[in-house]
């Protein structure tokens, strides 16, 4: 073994005595007695049970006695090694249970558990499958004994799948390590390093199928002598410890334990491989997202990069922007510097701090700025590490707010005019954060957009999220101290902390902008639990010390796959929980849901509440006598299924502090879920604190929070695997939202009587959406604990709302009446970044992102032929087209600007720039020429805008180089017109025009409505209309509602195929897609209005050719 691995062995053991080493000497002395051990026996296999097998056991040891108290203890074939730890060590009560030869015979199975006094008495079993196959195994030979007793399995972990949550669902167990929802990363280091894991449970006279001989450490070597070998290894060590720390208290943390046998296994790896380096395919790459998410980002940024007018700004609040400059690639520390000096704002300073770079390039390009007005450079004569050299910083500046920024990011022109703006809106505002993206070293590439919360206060604990670009007011600063040295790698994050101890919540802003382009240096993909690393260990201490200033009782808990320590609070004072539950009709899911309560909860201070609105008497009597049996209360009262209702009568029955709203098809699985719900609800601020549910045995998430989306309230990472991470880890993170389902709901009878509990208005749905916004609008934060796990058996005890029509129209009219209460989230949502459609998967907003059509100025321009259209796809009110081009002789072709361009059978132009796209085919095509592989090209164009359902197109591809040179490629022939399916609508979408502009129509304007007004849905209208004879198609078509104050509502007219409309008038072409079928829901409009009714037409190249018609008068 390496000396490397018995160094980090020594880590690891002196880590563990912790407060035991009482001095240098005393150290010294242990690692001596612990080398020794190494002379004691040079057998490779009980060095391997010394070094890896020791620190293992002796932690698992201590986490086995601490669970199975006094219990009887029975260990199946790979607790053998564990067997041995406790017998040697005096354990009474255990035996061990040796079956792998006696699975396929159950009924001699069945003979040796009896003979075993399996079936005598309440037991406790270690398991060491990774998918619980003991759980089944002993389970299905206690049903055939009709064995009465319980049976406790102990797990090192289960795994993530299929067949394991089969297995120990329903089932009481433990896991050392990780459950299979949770603990992704250590999930992954098992998996990554199953050999080593098999020899650690290994047993002997094992099948040797199961280290098999093309294993890549240990092949065929390890037979039962070598097991021996390796449990002399583990007890040599324990025996050791014991020496001199004769206690169960594990001090090493889980995280560092694992991380340490994963090391130790790839450095096996490596010198049985003879492996040193990294292969070409292991060659250092960005971390880029797949090609899909950088061609949505690509269009966003083209749409979202033009910088605003800036108005001159009442007041001028100054800037100190602090940089600690160490070794920086010239071009790097230049581009950040000339970033600051470019900005459209111009009161702040940049205060640059050199930590004594030893770079010959860093201080001369530093004293080519120093004679700017605005920069000031002080050089550090001994290098003190980032949080020395900002506080030098801090000591000089001057300005009102302070800014921080590292010495090779970039900052957008407007940076520091839009945080100015944003202050003159607000003044009070003490810290402003801003949204950013990562750019390549290289500076080619801007990917990875973060697109933040409003303040969130809850998700700060769980990651800093806020971090670039900040502001913070000076005065709180200097109170605050700057930046702590003992916090490097996290000392931002600290610094937060700390600072807001000294403001609060309301004097927090968020801009909604990119305005910072974070550096991105080349990494490794491949990834490792190496990768936590000393920030995540700074996170973790800064966290500590924020809980003990703030008198929090909490611990932390590491997030293994996102290197995250996520905050657990106790829930101080054992306040009561009163569960209420609303059922009807449903005694097998309600049966389900309480036992399951009654099975796994831990906490003890509840109490449940079933309120019925009228079972049948069969059930009432089935349902009533369970609840008897069970110590739950029975609310029955005949009512029309109004969730609101039955919700308020729980809560008046209810007798504690805490209400949490239960469906009746929610199952728990998880012990301590409800500690963790209420240790959250305790604290201050909070109003509302959710669970992630997932669906019925799966991780796939049915609820992990509410956003408030365009299209109405909706789930977030709606079925979404959670084993994978999500957006920046926020389905790891417990976070802030503006709503939290019913299913799962937890608040505090205070605050649910300050808003007046549910409103029985809103009967079916939008109750609980109804209920968070009220509690939000008080101020109160609401919250999803990410690790509060339930399943969720979906709509079993209702149906679904968008399986019936006259459901899905009642669901359209209460949202709109939601909004109309609350309209400060008609249109978005303080949790979910507006440029976010959702979270389902960091979908970016590209609703409004098709691509612009502009006229095409048919100038003088070079055919070629180097190009191709692939694909053109109809579908969703969008045209996709998919193609390649370049020009010969160039390799800047990616840098070059392209359009693609459209011409109809009657001559007319029109053209739309394209979004690069990864082509790799390219490469191989043309000879290997990677200079191609960005030569692809996806182009979005609105349907409704280039009418390739009526009229036939040919399609071009337009080439501009860089001294104006156009190149141009026409297909030969006219495209064939495409068919695009019309479905009717449920309902259309309307918007408010608060100045509504007319336009007198100058062409001629035909139209016809069949339906106009009120209908049994709301408002339909049904008929067609088109204007400008053949050119018609140019024009897409709305209808505006105008009221008598200048204000209007302008509605969207989906168009539907009227063959009709072509056969009566056969003068004017193509008329077979001017049909229109629209409706409203009536809450979509204001009551008791008169409206003057008119089409408008808007066409779609020239958007300042408009032309409305008055169609009459509507009353509502």
């Amino acid at each position: 073994m390496s000396a490397n691995n018995k160094d980090r062995f020594i880590e690891i053991t002196l880590s563990n005595l912790g407060g035991y080493v009482k001095s240098e000497t005393h150290r010294d002395e242990i690692k001596a007695g612990f080398y020794k051990l190494f002379e004691r026996n040079d057998n490779i296999w009980y060095t391997f049970g010394l070094l890896f097998g020791g620190p293992f056991y002796y932690a698992i040891f201590n986490w086995t006695m601490k669970s199975k108290g006094n219990n009887n203890l029975f260990f199946l074939d790979g607790g053998y090694y564990l067997y041995h730890v406790l017998q040697k060590h005096g354990v009474q009560n255990l035996k061990y249970l040796s079956i792998s030869a006696l699975k396929d015979d159950k009924e001699e199975l069945n003979k040796y558990f009896c003979e075993m006094g399996l079936f005598d008495s309440d037991s406790f079993i270690f398991d060491s499958s990774w998918d619980g196959d003991g759980q089944r195994v002993v389970g299905e030979a206690k049903k055939t004994a009709s064995c009465k007793y319980n049976s406790y399995f102990l797990y090192p972990g289960i795994l993530n799948s299929e067949t394991a949550i089969k297995n120990v669902h329903g089932n009481h167990y433990k896991t050392f390590m990780f459950d299979f929802y949770d603990n992704y990363g250590f999930q992954r280091e098992v998996r990554e390093n199953s050999d080593l894991y098999d020899v650690l449970f290994s047993f002997p006279s094992e099948n040797q199928s199961r280290i098999g001989n093309d294993r890549i450490i240990f092949g065929n070597l390890f037979d039962d002598e070598s097991k021996k070998q390796v449990l002399d290894g583990i007890l040599a060590y324990i025996e050791q410890m014991k020496c001199i720390k004769n206690d169960c208290n594990n001090s090493v943390p889980l995280e560092d334990l694992i991380e340490y046998i994963g090391t130790g296994s790839r450095s096996l790896k490596k010198q049985k491989n003879g492996k040193t380096s990294k292969s070409e395919d292991e060659k250092e790459e960005y971390h880029l997202e797949n090609e899909y998410d950088l061609i949505k980002y690509r269009r966003w940024l083209r749409k979202n990069s033009d910088i605003d007018d800036a108005p001159v700004l009442d007041n001028t609040p100054s800037f100190s922007i602090v940089v600690p400059v160490y070794n920086t690639e010239d071009s790097q520390l230049r581009g950040a510097i000339d970033s600051v000096l470019s900005q459209t704002y111009g009161n702040y300073e940049l205060i640059l701090v050199d930590d004594c770079s030893t770079w010959e390039n860093v201080v001369p390009t530093l004293k080519e700025y120093e004679n700017d007005e605005h920069v000031t450079v002080i050089y550090r004569q001994t290098n003190g590490h980032i949080s020395t050299a900002t506080n030098d910083g801090i000591a000089v500046a001057k300005g009102d707010f302070l800014v921080f920024m590292d010495c090779d990011d970039l900052l957008a022109a407007n940076a520091l005019y839009e945080i100015a703006k944003k202050l003159n809106e607000n003044p009070n505002l003490d810290f402003i954060y801003t949204d950013e993206d990562k750019i390549t070293e290289d500076g080619k590439i801007r990917h990875m957009p973060f697109f933040k919360p409003d303040w969130s206060p809850d998700l700060f604990w769980s990651l800093n999220y806020t971090n670039h670009l900040s502001a913070y007011r000076m005065e709180i600063v200097k109170k605050t101290g700057g930046l702590r040295s003992e916090f490097n790698g996290s000392q931002d994050y600290d610094f937060v902390l700390r600072f807001m101890e000294n403001t609060d919540n309301a004097r927090v802003g968020h801009i909604s902008k990119i305005l910072y382009h974070w550096r991105e240096r080349k990494e490794s993909v491949a990834y490792a639990m190496g990768s936590k690393n000393y920030a995540a260990d700074a996170a973790k201490r800064a966290k500590e010390e924020a809980l003990k200033r703030r008198n929090i009782a909490g611990h932390l808990e590491f997030v293994s796959d996102v290197s995250q320590y996520r905050v657990v609070y106790e829930p101080v004072g054992n306040p009561g929980v009163s569960i209420i539950i609303p059922s009807k009709d449903n005694y097998p899911i309600l049966k389900q849901c309480i036992s399951s309560i009654k099975k796994y909860t831990t906490y003890k201070n509840y109490e449940i509440i079933v309120v019925d609105n009228g079972s049948s008497d069969e059930n009432r009597e089935l349902i009533q006598r369970y609840l008897l049996d069970n110590d739950c209360a029975y609310v029955y009262e005949k009512f029309q299924f109004n969730f609101s209702k039955m919700c308020n009568i729980g809560a008046q029955k209810a007798k504690k502090e805490y209400y949490l709203f239960l469906n009746d098809d929610i199952e728990i699985f998880q012990e301590d879920w409800l500690d963790r719900l209420l240790g959250q609800a305790i604290q201050e601020n909070v109003g509302v604190v959710g669970a992630k549910l997932f669906y019925p045995m799966s991780t796939i998430i049915q609820h992990a929070g509410v956003a408030n989306i365009k299209e109405g309230p909706s789930h977030n990472f709606l079925r979404k695997d959670d084993q994978q991470i999500c957006y920046f880890g926020f389905n790891r993170s417990d976070y802030n939202v503006s709503c939290v389902t019913g299913a799962c709901l937890l608040i505090d009878k205070e605050v649910f009587n300050q808003v007046g509990g549910f409103d029985e208005s809103f009967a079916v749905a939008y109750n609980d959406v109804d209920l968070c916004f009220k509690v939000h609008e008080l101020g109160y934060y609401l919250v999803i604990r990410q690790d509060v796990y339930a399943y969720h058996y979906e709509s079993l005890s209702r149906g679904s709302d968008f399986e019936d029509q006259n459901k899905y129209f009642r669901l359209s009219g209460e949202l709109q009446r939601l909004y109309r209460r609350h309209p400060l989230f008609k249109n978005g949502d303080p949790f979910l970044n507006h440029n976010l459609h959702y979270y389902y998967g960091a979908e970016i907003d590209i609703s409004d992102n098709v691509d612009e059509i502009s006229v095409f100025d048919d100038y003088e321009s070079a055919p070629h032929t180097n190009a191709s259209i692939d694909q053109v796809i109809m579908a969703d009110d969008v045209i996709r087209i998919y193609g390649w081009s370049f020009i010969m002789g160039r390799t800047d072709n990616a840098d070059l600007e392209r359009y693609l361009v459209f011409e109809d059978i009657y001559g007319y132009k029109s053209k739309s720039p394209i979004v690069n796209m990864k082509r790799e085919d390219l490469v191989e095509a043309f000879e290997g020429r990677k200079d191609l592989v960005m030569c692809g090209f996806e182009c979005i164009i609105d349907a409704t805008c280039i009418r390739m359902d009526i009229i036939p197109y040919r399609l071009g591809i337009q080439t501009i180089e860089k001294d104006g040179t156009s190149h141009i490629y026409w297909e030969e022939n006219f495209r064939r017109v495409m068919r695009n399916p019309w479905f009717r609508r449920k309902y259309c979408s309307c918007k408010w025009i608060s100045d509504f502009k007319y336009h007198e129509h100058t062409c001629d304007v035909r139209y016809y409505f069949d339906n106009w007004g009120k209908c049994d849905e709301g408002l339909r209208f049904n008929g067609w209309a088109f204007c400008n004879g053949d050119m018609h198609y140019q024009y897409k078509m709305s209808l505006i509602l105008l009221n008598d104050d200048g204000s209007a509502y302008e509605c969207e007219l989906p168009l539907k195929e009227r063959s009709d409309v072509a056969v009566a008038i056969p003068e004017v072409k193509f008329l077979s897609k001017t049909g229109f079928d629209a409706s409203f829901s009536n809450s979509s409009f204001e009551k008791n209005r008169k409206y003057s009714v008119f089409l408008r037409f808007v066409n779609v190249v020239l958007l300042d050719d408009i032309q409305d018609v008055r169609v009459g008068e509507l009353i509502l």
